[in-house]
């Protein structure tokens, strides 16, 4: 359709060619990036069939990692995060897939003078494990772990946490 335009209009108002370029240009942008695309997509299957050491693709705070497992899983995993003088954020999430397994793990940290806080889920499907709903809170580096069947494992973590918490705020 652009052909067309560019064709007809040419001739009639000079003030179109500019315009008519730039659309052009931005039609060929387009599919040079869909090229560039399809080859890094090409590039990652190709290093996960034959790569022997995890594939890292940086980006700012934090990174992409795409290894191969022993038992024929792959791992995706994103870091992101920041740490000024022990205060910060971190998150990671895992991806699992292959060979009868498929799991995400997702760990969201608050650190607040060094200690972190915050909370996991870990959900998937194993062939050796079955279904796995597993969960975390995480209270100044104290961790209270649960899950389907760990529920009072999770509760009583937790208790613990909560009265070592009181004991510490409470001192002088």
């Amino acid at each position: 359709m652009s052909k067309l335009i560019s064709v007809r209009y040419k001739k009639e108002d000079p003030e179109l060619r500019p315009l008519l370029s730039l659309f052009h240009c931005q039609r060929e942008s387009k599919k040079m990036f869909k090229n560039w695309l399809k080859l890094a997509i090409l590039t990652v299957l190709v290093a996960l069939v034959f790569m022997e050491k995890p594939f890292v693709i940086p980006f700012p705070w934090g990174n992409l990692v795409i290894g191969k497992n022993p038992d024929g899983t792959v791992d995706v995993t994103t870091n992101t995060g920041i740490n000024v003088n022990g205060n910060g954020v971190n998150r990671q999430t895992k991806l699992t897939v292959g060979n009868g397994t498929f799991n995400i793990k997702d760990d969201a940290d608050v650190m607040v003078d060094g200690k972190k806080s915050g909370a996991g889920l870990d959900v998937g499907f194993d062939k050796n494990e079955g279904i796995k709903l597993d969960n975390n809170i995480m209270v100044n580096n104290k961790t209270a772990r649960g899950g389907v069947g760990k529920e009072s494992q999770f509760f009583s973590e937790l208790d613990d946490i909560v009265k070592s918490e009181q004991t510490t705020t409470s001192k002088p």
